[in-house]
Formats: structure tokens, sequence, C-alpha cells
């Protein structure tokens, strides 16, 4: 197939204006996705696609499934890095389409939490079974600059081949051409697992990257991941992962532990590769990471609501909780569809009803949007009221998919106590996620609607690597109590924390306090998180 670059740059820039601007955009923010082939995407494809229009990604390869051409800048599809790779068995037996990469919904997570003014760019350059030192500059040195399955079609070609570290400068600054680099995120080590040298390697492919592209490295956060727990090597390589925020500026890691449930992270029956449900939560949390740690500016407070977390209340129903892939925590609420079903009159006491309770700590203008998907003109609609106020209906704005819609701005609120409720009106609505954000002060939950903290919570702490200059440790959290809990601990700990995991985390002294991050922070009765760890200088 012919490739067509220069029309694909045409229909780039017509689709998205920032690209004829002379400078980069402050508000395209692209994120460097590198490694080996868990990072290129060797996951199976989920039944449902995971995209976001506001993310956009840069074509790593000449491919012949697609017309973009290398270097040009595309929407979002798998596989986000380099081109299809046909089928591979799946554990059941079957087989099935590869090309799911964890940057998949860490793009997504970014676009979400980044807000609409906001568009993500997706610079994929990661080699499956590359040698760590094939991307290194001076990978001649040691004899591995020819990729390991052959060239990169349309990459920079230098004696003959096309080096790795020349593919992922390439395409950077492409990128910085018209977007700022945010950061960068890794996963690598099957090829070179357990080898001390690896950390060193890997720094020096940061630092030179970070050099190249005159990239601050207090503002440009490297973040690695752990290989899988069941695949061939995570014995003897994630302590290694551990241990590059000790050689690396502003580095970290991200777990690859078990869901809080216990739900086991694991491999596509290869013992190499991730499975989809994996590498979907894999790219969850090295956005969950990249959001505490990265440099991002200032903003208006901003306080989130789950709608399945309205679930226990009494006019719930008949809302029901469903769940989808593209859904914030795979979740959301619909008055089920049913011949197009209306509430024609909104009231106080109609059913299917949620109640959102929040409290200023100053007077503030407070903006209102509702993450939903609402395909068409029988299923776009629900009723909203503030406190004591008038029923008003948010109605006739399709989506294409997930879409955070804006809804209202309240002005001029007193600071105090306030109300929101959502009632259902059209069946078939999908309703996801609540935001509210306030223009001055802060914005929190109403006391009464924060779940408690009762003091049946316990933590325990295992120290599971140790070196001359640190550690690392899982935390095993544990509900003793009688029902669900918003956790919150405190751990006397040697060192200072360099790098915690599925945890927000604050330190005093030698005392570490821990609370759940939005897929993890709360913890059933009777039951334990065992996601939970952190390294420290000694």
């Amino acid at each position: 197939m012919n490739k067509l670059p220069l029309l694909a740059g045409v229909l780039s820039m017509a689709l998205f204006p920032v690209f004829t601007q002379a400078e980069p955009d402050p508000n395209f923010h692209i994120y460097l996705a590198l490694g080996q082939s868990n990072m290129q995407g060797a996951a199976h494809l989920p039944d449902t696609t995971i995209s976001h229009p506001r993310v956009k990604v840069l074509q790593s390869q000449d491919c012949n499934e697609t017309e973009y051409g290398y270097g040009t800048w595309r929407g979002h599809f798998q596989p986000v890095i380099r081109c299809k790779e046909g089928n591979r068995e799946k554990p059941d037996g079957t087989s099935g389409p590869i090309g799911l990469s964890p940057v998949d919904t860490f793009a997504v997570t970014m676009a979400e939490a980044e807000g609409e003014d906001i568009t993500i760019g997706i610079v994929g350059a990661a080699y499956g079974g590359s040698d760590i030192r094939a991307h290194l500059p001076n990978c001649a040195d040691y004899d591995t600059c020819k990729p390991p399955y052959g060239s990169v079609t349309g990459a920079p070609v230098v004696n003959g081949t096309t080096p790795i570290y020349q593919w992922i400068l390439d395409l950077a600054k492409k990128a910085q051409k018209v977007g700022v680099i945010k950061g960068i995120i890794f996963h690598h080590g099957e090829s070179n697992a357990g080898q001390e040298a690896w950390i060193e390697y890997v720094n020096q492919l940061v630092t030179h990257l970070r050099e190249d592209l005159n990239l601050d490295p207090a503002k440009v956060p490297f973040i690695a991941g752990e290989l899988p727990r069941t695949g061939c090597c995570a014995t003897v390589h994630n302590p290694l992962v551990h241990r590059l925020p000790d050689y690396i500026e502003n580095a970290y890691w991200v777990s690859s532990g078990p869901m809080p449930d216990g739900t086991v992270l694991g491999d596509r029956s290869d013992h190499l590769h991730w499975s989809t449900f994996s590498v979907i939560e894999m790219g969850k949390r090295y956005a969950a990471k990249m959001l505490e740690v990265g440099n991002y500016p200032s903003a208006d407070s901003q306080l989130s609501f789950e709608f399945e977390d309205f679930s226990s209340q009494s006019s719930f129903a008949p809302f029901e909780t469903k769940t989808h892939i593209n859904a914030s925590g795979e979740q959301y609420i619909m008055w089920p569809d049913n011949d197009n079903q209306v509430l024609t009159s909104p009231s106080d006491s109609a059913s299917g009803q949620v109640t959102a309770a929040f409290t200023l700590s100053e007077k503030a203008t407070v903006g209102f949007k509702v993450r939903a998907d609402m395909a068409t003109a029988d299923d776009d609609s629900f009723y909203y009221k503030l406190d004591a106020g008038d029923w008003k209906s948010q109605n006739q704005k399709l989506t294409s998919g997930w879409a955070t819609l804006s809804v209202a701005t309240f002005s001029d609120l007193a600071a105090g106590d306030h109300t929101l409720q959502i009632l259902r009106r059209e069946d078939g609505a999908k309703l996801d996620k609540l935001y509210l954000t306030a223009s001055a002060g802060d914005i929190t939950r109403t006391s009464s609607d924060t779940p408690s903290t009762d003091g049946g919570i316990t933590a325990s702490l295992t120290i599971k690597d140790d070196w001359t200059t640190g550690y690392c440790a899982d935390v095993k959290i544990t509900n003793n109590g009688q029902s669900s809990v918003k956790w919150n601990v405190s751990l006397d700990i040697e060192g200072t924390a360099s790098n915690v995991y599925n945890a927000k985390w604050s330190q005093d002294g030698t005392s570490l306090t821990l609370s759940g991050v939005s897929w993890n922070d709360t913890v059933a009765a009777g039951a334990s998180i065992s996601s939970v760890g952190f390294c420290a200088k000694r």
C-alpha cells in the first residue's frame, strides 16, 4: 500500500489546528512509551475498543494496514506502537489479535484526568525482544544496533539499519514541534533479566534522552513498570526495577501486584506477556503515578464522585450498576433501557435519584460536569438540582462513546454545605462520573457523606528486597471492622520513602502515612489490600 505522509500531515493540520502554530502548544501533552514487547503491545485486544477522542498517536512505523505514514499524527486505535502482528493463542485455547499496550489505558486515564483543554499525544517507540543496550546511542559499541526482528520501516537509517535510540529521538523531536513532553513510561527487562548492569544502561538511556531533547529532569518523570509476577523473569528482575529511583533523577516504578480483592495480574499463558485485563490495569497504574509526580500547573480545586458509589442510597433504584471496560473504574449506572421510557415530571420524591453532598471552604463558582455515554436522542438526558433550587434538565447533547459533558456553572455559592441531586429522565442514559470544580478555596465531600475510617483498620509491613542503602517493603491493609471503610494508616519506618506505589502518602520523621488511590481507597469488611508498598533510602 502506498504511504501518504504528506496527505496525512495535511489531514492532521486540518483536524488539529494547533499543529500549524509556530510554537508548541502547551496544552498538547506528549508522553514517550518505551521498552520491549509488553510496552509495544503484546496483549490480546479486548472485545470493546479502547480509544479516546483527545488522544493522538504519532505513527511510529510505515505499516501496510494503515494509510498513515511514519511520523504523522493519527487518532487513537491499536496498535499504538509499530504494526499489527496477527493472532496469538489465548489462555482458553482460542486465538485472537494482539496489539494492546499499557499506554492505551494510560493515555485514556491521562486524558480524562487532565481535562477537556488538554490533548494527549503518544510517542511509542518500543521494540520486542530488544536488549537494553540496543536502546543506547552508542549501541555500536555492543553490536546491538540492528533490531532483533528487522528494521523499523520509515525510521532513520544508520549504517544500513534503524537503531532504536535514533528512532526514539526522531519521533520525540517531531512531537516536540507541536507539543510538550511531560513524561516517559517504560517497560523492559525480559532480555536482560537479573543483570545488574541493566540499571546503569537504563540510566544512560534516560540521561541521553533528557539531554538530547533538552528536557528538565525535574519536570519530566521517568516511570518504569514491574514485569508480570506470573512470568519468567519477575523474581530476579523486579528488584532491579525497584532500584532505578536510586540512580535516575525523578524516577519511579509501578507495581504489578494483585488487585485489592486478590485478583492476580498475570500473563497470557506464555509466562512472558501481559493478559488483556492485566495490561489494562498496568496502564492505569502508570497514569496514577504520573498524575501523582508529574509537573502540571495548579488548577481549581476539584471533587469527583463515581456514580456507582451512590448505589446504597435509598432512592437509587431503578438505577442499576453496569460494567464497561472504558468506564471509570469499569462501572457506571443506568436506568435500564426499556422502550424509551421518559420521566416527564421531576420531583424530590422521585425514585432513580442520587445525591452528592459537598462543602466549600469559601465563596466560589462551581462547575458541574458529568462523564457519560449518551449515544442517541432517546437516551441523552437527566435532571439535576442544586440545594433548594428548581429542577433542570441536561438534554439534547449526544456523545460518541464516553465523554465529559459540561452541564452547568453555579455562580457565587456560599461557603458551607451544599447538595447536588441527579435524577433519571430517559432510560438508557449511561452515567459514569460526576465532577465539581471550585474557583476558589477547597471543595470536599461533606463530612456526613464521607465513609468513616473506623478503628478496625490494621497494617502489616513485610520487607521483600533489601540492599545496603535501601529496601522495598509490601504493606498489607486489613479491615477488621463490620463495614466498608476508606483506609488510612501510619507506619514507623526506617529511612526516607523514595517511591510509594498504589497509595497516596506523606512522611513526617519516621512516620509514613498511607491512604488509598481511586481504585483501592475502600476496603470491604473482613477484606485485605495487598497491592500497596514502598521503597526507602537509608
